[in-house]
This record gives C-alpha cells, structure tokens and sequence, in this order.
C-alpha cells in the first residue's frame, strides 16, 4: 500500500486517469460528429436521388412524347397515302353527300315528314 501512496505513483495515477478522461471526450465528440455526418449524408443522398429521379422520369416523359409524335406522323402518313392511292378524291365528296342525306332523313323522321322515300 505504501507503494501506491507514493507520490510518483500517484502523479502516474492522475496522468493515466486524465488520459482516459481525454478519450472519452474524444470518443463522444467522433460520436457526435459521426452522426452530424450521417445525418448530412443521409439528407444529402435522399436530395440527389430524388432529383435523379426527377430528371429520368423527365427524360422517359420527352422520349415517349417525341416516339409518340413521330410514330402518329408516320401513321397520318401512311394514311393519307392510302387514302390518296386507295380511295382517290371522290371519298371526301362522297362521304360529305352521304353525311348530308343521312342527316336529312333522320331531320325529316324526328320532325315526322321524311321527303326521302325508301
């Protein structure tokens, strides 16, 4: 016990006892700074990949609405070739003189006098 109580060993003691208390400060502190770095990490990654996926879904709604143009171009296209080929001219006057008569006769069967004779 004599030993112990010697004033060498007891300084030796106090360095060695203010020596654990300084890690322990230092390790709260890398706590404290480890989860102010997670948070900030954490923040940071949510803000970025919600903006990433921002863009994408931006980026996927432009190409699909330009493969949409493009594609209902090339069927008006072909439409109007088929149309022009196929038909001809006289399917614009036929159909407006069939439109016409059609709506005269169902005039003339709501009103009771139909001039159209079947």
């Amino acid at each position: 016990m004599a030993y112990l109580s010697h004033p060498t060993c007891l300084a030796l003691l106090f360095v060695a006892l203010l020596g654990f208390l300084m890690l322990q400060f230092q390790i709260i502190a890398l706590n404290a700074i480890k989860d102010h770095a997670r948070a900030n990490a954490n923040s940071t990654v949510a803000a970025t990949s919600s903006s990433l996926a921002a863009k994408m879904n931006a980026m996927a709604a432009d190409t699909s609405a330009d493969y949409a143009r493009d594609f209902n171009a090339a069927i008006a296209r072909h439409q109007q070739r088929i149309d022009d080929e196929l038909f001809g001219k006289w399917i614009n006057t036929t159909a407006i003189t069939l439109n016409e008569t059609v709506g005269e006769f169902y005039d003339g069967l709501e009103s009771g006098t139909s001039s159209l004779v079947l």
